[in-house]
């Protein structure tokens, strides 16, 4: 681990900046990272890349930035919070007198699907609202937690793996009064779902109830449980017999009577469909 205090030029003398060269374990199985810090700079920063293998997590904390990127170019400003896919041609820079932010450069695991997750819902540059904002401490705790773990003599690459994993939960769980509403409906759904299991159900009929189309809300319920409505009532379909299966000596007739099925050959397929195996093999686990 290397840590330096002056670092010349652009990068103002009260910045911390870390420095780490991840395990073997980590790069194979964990988030982990290559750089991070507090950085203040000065009016002429500026960094322009091809090419830099990580994805890149900022906090700006004072002052405004341009980022530039496939997607366009974006104002960042303080609060606002910054997510690059540094693999692709990138640029920031500061527009002010000085800057102020926190950075993380991290890799691993299921990294580029939170990168598409964030840039998929909001581009490369967050703002968030009055009611979010209170929510904002917990960016600022997550890198200062980082910056210390990083800082120790070994670090524990676990706990940077833990600590990179909610950063990442963080950037994706934020939620707009629509998208909060939205998010009621999906839940609302789910419950009816979940009581009318034995009864024939109908992506229209869901639709109705919510007094949307049939497109528009299949694509919504889609987007917060990455499954169609029709997958989803036959997954949690499968789910009560599984339990069915392993807990009571209902014959395989009532057992697909009682989950809504209204044959053997459709139960008997969907089962096979979403376990990769049969009732009766299921059964006798």
């Amino acid at each position: 681990m290397s840590q330096y205090t002056d670092p010349p030029g652009r990068i103002l003398n009260r910045s911390r900046l870390f420095f780490y060269t991840p395990s073997q374990l980590a790069v194979k199985s964990l988030f982990y990272l290559h750089h991070l810090g507090d950085v203040y700079c000065d009016s002429t920063y500026i960094v322009e890349r091809d090419r830099f293998d990580s994805y890149l997590v900022m906090y700006l904390l004072d002052g405004k930035m341009m980022v530039k990127t496939s997607g366009g170019r974006k104002v960042a400003e303080a609060g606002d919070l910054i997510f690059i896919d540094c693999y692709l041609p990138h640029m920031y820079k500061s527009l002010s007198q000085t800057i102020h932010f926190y950075y993380i450069h991290l890799d691993g695991l299921s990294s580029k699907d939170f990168y598409t997750q964030f840039s998929q819902e909001y581009g490369n540059v967050f703002t968030p609202d009055e009611h979010q904002k209170q929510t904002m401490s917990t960016a600022e705790n997550l890198f200062n937690l980082m910056m210390s773990a990083t800082g120790s003599t070994l670090p524990d690459e676990h706990r940077l793996s833990v600590y990179i994993h909610m950063l990442l939960n963080y950037l994706v769980s934020f939620r707009s009064e629509k998208a909060l509403k939205t998010k009621e409906m999906v839940n609302e759904t789910i419950d009816y779902i979940s009581s009318h299991l034995t009864e024939e159900i109908t992506v229209q009929q869901l639709a109705d109830l919510n007094h949307l189309d049939v497109s528009y809300f299949s694509r919504v319920f889609k987007s917060h449980t990455h499954s169609s409505p029709i997958r989803y009532i036959n997954a949690r379909r499968i789910d009560r017999a599984k339990m069915l299966l392993a807990t009571s000596k209902l014959s395989t007739e009532q057992i697909a009577e009682q989950t809504g099925f209204k044959n053997l050959t459709t139960f008997y397929r969907t089962f096979k469909n979403i376990t990769g195996t049969t009732p009766r093999a299921f059964e006798a686990f």
